[in-house]
């Protein structure tokens, strides 16, 4: 995390808290509103931008809404001065153990964001393969990779590395990108042009006509048929639930002996590759990034 960000959410924190303090002393009726209202609205909320972070991102089009959907220290810094208020000030034993709860809630909330170093500081220069596509270095670098293959491919910024798209998406090498962290990373990229957040079927895909960041995993709900299943998990080396971006170039046709076209990606694990059409459909989520304009 970029020290601007936490010192910005320890600041709106902090004032939120002593909004709520304020608004609520003398006043536990205003107080439990107050708490009442964080528990029903704000947590709710909350957990909903937590599930579904591309609505977010399409909703408001900011590179820094990552930003925005770690809120929780913020709630919790809000029940925790509306807790303590809202406790009657003749039983002090009461509001001890409140704020002692709270100060519990304001630290697991503080220990939910991202505080670790940038990941251009473990990084090297990356590799790039003569087809385009950037290499991952790590793991959980897959997803910066992929961004500066899409940037590069789109002529967004032909020298886009994995460390530059790193650093962008406030990439933890431990525990890889987030969501909103990706999208950050290609509006940094690509500042004078729109990233586009699309939910689409494979027909959408491939009348896009172009590049496209995907994001696959192997899940049971999609990849119900078992022998389908079994065969990317086993054959093809997929790990269930592990999500990975690759990109996507395009619609291959068939070859002689084949019966259908593939699906050409870019994988920053394995290059370019041709991929069925019903593995890809198995693994996609239906996201896909794309950058327009210029």
């Amino acid at each position: 995390m970029p020290w601007p960000y936490a010192l910005l959410h320890g600041v709106v924190a902090g004032v939120l808290g002593g909004v709520a303090f304020l608004a609520g002393r003398g006043r536990p009726r205003v107080a439990r509103a107050i708490a009442a209202g964080i528990l029903a609205a704000g947590v709710p909320l909350q957990a909903l931008l937590a599930a579904h972070p591309w609505a977010l991102a399409r909703a408001t089009g900011w590179a820094d809404v990552v930003f925005f959907a770690e809120a929780w220290l913020h709630l919790a810094a809000v029940l925790l001065a509306a807790g303590v208020q809202a406790q009657p000030a003749e039983r002090p034993g009461v509001r001890r153990r409140t704020a002692a709860l709270g100060a519990v809630a304001v630290g697991l909330a503080a220990a939910t964001l991202p505080w670790r170093a940038p990941a251009d500081l473990g990084l090297g220069a990356g590799f790039v393969d003569p087809d385009g596509v950037v290499r991952q270095s790590l793991h959980t670098t897959c997803a910066p990779a992929a961004a500066a293959t899409l940037v590069r491919a789109l002529a967004v910024d032909p020298r886009a590395t994995e460390r530059d798209l790193a650093a962008h998406c406030l990439t933890d090498l431990r525990l890889g990108t987030s969501e909103l962290g990706l999208y950050r990373g290609l509006r940094l990229a690509a500042p004078d042009r729109e990233v586009e957040v699309l939910k689409l079927d494979l027909a959408g895909l491939r009348a896009l006509g172009r590049p496209a960041l995907l994001v696959v995993r192997l899940e049971r709900t999609r990849a119900r048929d078992p022998a389908l299943f079994a065969t990317l998990r086993d054959e093809c080396g997929w790990i269930e639930d592990v999500p990975h971006a690759v990109v996507w170039f395009g619609a291959a046709p068939a070859r002689a002996g084949e019966a259908t076209g593939y699906a050409v990606i870019g994988d920053p694990s394995a290059g370019l590759e041709r991929w069925r059409f019903d593995h890809l459909a198995a693994l996609w989520t239906g996201v896909a990034l794309t950058v327009r304009g210029g």
